[in-house]
């Protein structure tokens, strides 16, 4: 059990670096990788939806830790 939950927290930390990544891209790089696909709102619905709560649960193990 203990070896699933460390599996499932990593692969959450991979997916929230992954999205910041994306998401803090440059327009340039956005462009390029996104050309074809209509994007408008599906960025900011990924990274609010999808991240946020990757993140969250990462906080709540403390594998994540808020920085002031």
């Amino acid at each position: 059990m203990m070896t699933e939950d460390v599996e499932k927290l990593t692969m959450l930390y991979d997916r929230v670096i992954e999205n910041l990544q994306e998401f803090s891209m440059s327009l340039e790089n956005q462009i390029k990788q996104l050309k074809g696909f209509s994007v408008a709102d599906e960025l900011a619905s990924d990274f609010s939806d999808i991240t946020l709560n990757y993140a969250k649960e990462l906080f709540e193990n403390g594998r994540l830790q808020e920085i002031t």
